[in-house]
């Protein structure tokens, strides 16, 4: 289950647009209490069809409860059912010395999978040797 287990305390909501500044926060317990993932952005607004958009995005997975994975992108939209979080803006997903970058991303975080849709560049930091494909 998708949840929205914390908002900032300087949540403020504009009732006419549906919009939400301050900060907004998802989190996903794991196991024994231990996070899987959470995303987080400055301004939120709920959408029809069980959506909330955020802007900007920055997602954090967690490996053994420590961060594995970070992903930002300039907005997304996350499913509260289905836990699909997806967006067609650029994309940067960092783990270690790798970063990947594209356009668009497809994460469902229920099936533990995310997908980079196009233009996807992967930049290895291996010291002084640089690999780029």
């Amino acid at each position: 289950m998708l949840l929205a287990s914390s908002l900032k305390p300087s949540l403020l909501a504009d009732s006419s647009t549906g919009e939400i500044t301050g900060g907004f926060r998802f989190v996903s317990p794991g196991f024994e209490n231990q996070k899987r993932w959470k995303v987080e952005g400055e301004k939120a607004q709920f959408l029809p069809g069980d959506e909330i958009e955020i802007r900007p995005v920055h997602g954090i997975v967690y490996g053994r409860n420590e961060p594995d994975y970070l992903i930002e992108t300039e907005w997304a939209r996350v499913h509260q059912t289905t836990k699909d979080i997806w967006t067609d803006a650029p994309v940067k997903i960092i783990r270690g010395n790798t970063k990947v970058t594209g356009l668009g991303l497809r994460w469902n975080t229920g099936k533990k999978t995310a997908r980079i849709v196009s233009q996807v560049k992967m930049n290895l930091d291996l010291g002084e040797a640089r690999i780029q494909r």
